[in-house]
Formats: structure tokens, C-alpha cells, sequence
């Protein structure tokens, strides 16, 4: 007969399995335990989440060498804006990083514009994540910079993935002068607050993604020469001037000699001035110009180096008012009981004809290639004389001098 302390034993081994639990067990339990996970601070998403996904699997699909990553899917955690499931690790197109990929569609989209490293300082890339859960997440990105075949602690940037997100920045540092080609990125998103990131292994939540990438990083290029040719800031092109005389400006090659030459209504004329250190030049025109279209063309070049001309600039130079506007309609002395009439009149061609009543500005006109214009006042005119003066002003900002004119409106008979 046995002892009463082995005899308990031995009724509690036939009901309730002693040692580790086994995959049935965990089922009939309903606490499974941790599967190997390179992130053990990662929270364990709950467990109608886990069901919804079905236990499917995101898996790395790089290269060998650089060691499998596994990420249970779950709800509204993904990289990128596509995540499908897979049974396993593939085996083809793993030197391109598409070993999932068999079916034609490729889920690895966080970096839509892939990843050229052309520079050998720190850099950063942002990437489309997206995080619909209620805890924060955690993302890590390695690359392969020295292309030994492995992912380096110092070749690791981690961030965090708040709820809600839908972008997150990834920051490496400084990876040295190391060597230029074609070599891989490994991206792995945790569903939770990881400590320690590591490129391979599995993990209970999110997704991984591996992307080629191309480093470029050897001797700098020399910077590009500056181009000296030669061009007009001021004035600018298409610009009407009231004054005959001006100062013009522009940008050259330092050293050099700058000049302008005046095609145009006061015919060919040529002023020049030096350039200074800094690259800019300045010409005044001292001697008046005509009224008339001019097209300036400037040029630089002198002893320390040849002739190289610039792009030309057209200018109009107006200085002349334009002629007082007329009045044709109403005529002078007419009546009438229309508050608003129809004004119109003639001008000089492309001037702006402005109305105004006392302090009032009652409508304003363009006068047409033939010189006419017309315009109906914004207000009502009081019965009675309205003494209207009129104005006209050109393109360059003349004006003209005022005319005026006195319109009656009187109040009509009530049958």
C-alpha cells in the first residue's frame, strides 16, 4: 500500500500533466506559452486579437545570412499599407528580398521609393506604418552599411509607433567611409515597448520587411563651377518705366567687366561698368532716353576671361502723360432720370480711365485698342448736377490731367 503523499501524487499526475506544457495542453488551458522571442518586452496582445488573425505569420525575405524574422499578424498593426499571411520562410527570390512574394503580390511597401544612400553622414527616412491598436509600438530598421552579411548593433535606429499613427522616422547615425554597392534593409515593427530590438527571431505582433538597398560613399565630388553668365536683375523683363534716366543691375563672374547694350526707339547703345567680388554690377543711365521699346542684352567678359553674353530683358520706357480722358456720353448739358447711366467716352489706348464723384470712386474703365471705353457707376447718382471728374493713367503709372463734367438727373414724372 502506498504512502498517503505518494498516493496524492499519483492522482494528481493522472488528472493534471506535470512538466512543461505541451501545445495541447496550451489549447485546453487557454495560456499559451511565450513562443522564442527576441523581444521580451513586448506586451502579448490580447487574445481575441490573436484569434481574429487566425495565427498567421509575416516572415522575412531576404537573404539567408542574415537570419529569419517571424512576426505573428495581428489587427491594424502592419508596415506599409498591405501585410499577408505565409506558412513559412520562402525560399526563392531571396537575393532580391521577394522570397514571400509568390503570388504576385508584394506586401513590403514601407519604403515605396526604395533606399539610396549617397551620402556617409547620420540620415533619416520616414516610412508609412500603421498602428490602429491602443499601446504604443516599437520600430527598428538595420542596414547592412559595411555588407558583411549581418545586421550590427550600430547599424540599428529605433523609434516609436504611437496609436493612431500612420508615418514614423527612422534616424541612423554615422556609418563611416565604409563600402559602396547594392546591400539590405531590415525593417521590424513590435506591437509594444521593446528594450532591445534584434534583427532575427520571432516576435508575438506586427510585421517584418527586408528591402535592397544601394550605398554610394566614397571620395566627394568636387563641387560644381559656379555659372558666370551674365544676367539683368533689375529691371525686369517686360518693365515700364516713368523716369528717362535709371541704374541697372545684374550678377557676373567676379573680376570681370560688365556690359549693356541698348537695341531700340533711341538706337544701339553700349554703357559698361565692372563687376564686383561679390558677382554683382551696377550701370546707371545718366544720358536720358526717348520714349520707346528698348531691349537690353548684357554681356561679361574682360583680361581674366572671354566674353560670355546673358539672356536679353525688354523694357518700355514712357515718361509722357497720357492725354486727359473725354466724356462722349451723356452729352454736355443733357438730362436725365436714370441714376446710373451708361458713361463712355475716349482715351488713349491701353490707359486705365478712373470716374470718380467728390471723394468717390464711381467705376473704372480700359480703353480699347480704338480708344474707346465705357462703365456704369456703382451707386446711384443724386438728382440734381454730379460734377464728375475723370482721370486717365498709363502702364508706367502717369497720369493724365483731370477733366471734369456735370451730369443732371432729374426725378421722373409719376403718371
Amino acid at each position: 500500500m502506498l504512502p498517503t503523499r505518494a498516493l496524492v501524487t499519483a492522482v494528481l499526475a493522472t488528472v493534471i500533466p506535470i512538466g512543461p506544457p505541451t501545445e495541447a495542453s496550451e489549447k485546453s488551458w487557454g495560456s499559451p506559452s511565450p513562443p522564442p522571442d527576441d523581444s521580451s518586452a513586448v506586451v502579448a496582445q490580447p487574445g481575441a486579437a490573436a484569434a481574429q488573425s487566425g495565427g498567421r505569420r509575416d516572415y522575412s525575405d531576404g537573404p539567408r545570412r542574415y537570419r529569419v524574422a517571424r512576426h505573428t499578424i495581428v489587427p491594424g498593426l502592419r508596415l506599409g499599407a498591405r501585410i499577408d499571411g505565409e506558412t513559412g520562410p520562402g525560399r526563392s527570390g531571396r537575393g532580391h528580398a521577394k522570397a514571400d512574394d509568390r503570388r504576385r503580390h508584394d506586401d513590403e511597401d514601407a519604403l515605396r521609393r526604395g533606399l539610396r544612400i549617397a551620402k556617409c553622414g547620420a540620415f533619416r527616412r520616414t516610412l508609412h506604418v500603421r498602428n490602429k491598436t491602443r499601446r504604443t509600438a516599437t520600430l527598428a530598421g538595420w542596414i547592412d552599411a559595411n555588407r558583411d552579411g549581418t545586421f550590427g548593433r550600430g547599424e540599428r535606429a529605433v523609434t516609436r509607433v504611437r496609436p493612431g499613427a500612420r508615418k514614423a522616422t527612422l534616424r541612423w547615425g554615422r556609418f563611416g567611409r565604409r563600402s559602396s554597392g547594392a546591400t539590405f534593409v531590415r525593417l521590424r515593427l513590435y506591437g509594444g515597448r521593446v528594450a532591445n530590438p534584434r534583427p532575427a527571431g520571432s516576435a508575438r505582433s506586427g510585421e517584418a520587411e527586408d528591402h535592397r538597398a544601394w550605398r554610394r560613399c566614397g571620395k566627394p565630388r568636387p563641387p560644381k563651377s559656379p555659372s558666370f553668365r551674365p544676367f539683368i536683375t533689375s529691371p525686369r523683363n517686360g518693365a515700364h518705366l516713368r523716369r528717362r534716366t535709371f541704374q541697372i543691375t545684374g550678377k557676373g563672374r567676379p573680376g570681370a567687366r560688365a556690359t549693356v547694350r541698348f537695341t531700340g526707339a533711341g538706337g544701339p547703345m553700349s554703357l559698361s561698368g565692372p563687376v564686383s567680388r561679390s558677382g554683382t554690377w551696377r550701370i546707371p543711365v545718366r544720358q536720358p532716353l526717348s520714349d520707346g521699346r528698348y531691349r537690353l542684352v548684357p554681356s561679361v567678359g574682360g583680361p581674366c576671361c572671354r566674353t560670355v553674353g546673358g539672356p536679353a530683358v525688354r523694357i518700355t520706357v514712357d515718361a509722357t502723360a497720357p492725354t486727359p480722358p473725354k466724356l462722349g456720353f451723356p452729352a454736355k448739358g443733357a438730362k436725365g432720370t436714370d441714376p446710373r447711366p451708361l458713361l463712355s467716352g475716349t482715351a488713349e489706348p491701353g490707359t486705365k480711365v478712373k470716374i470718380t464723384l467728390d471723394t468717390d470712386e464711381l467705376c473704372t474703365a480700359t480703353v480699347q485698342p480704338s480708344g474707346a471705353w465705357r462703365c456704369t457707376p456703382c451707386v446711384d447718382l443724386l438728382p440734381g448736377n454730379n460734377v464728375l471728374t475723370l482721370t486717365a493713367v498709363d502702364a508706367a503709372g502717369n497720369t493724365s490731367k483731370v477733366t471734369s463734367r456735370t451730369v443732371t438727373i432729374v426725378k421722373a414724372k409719376r403718371r
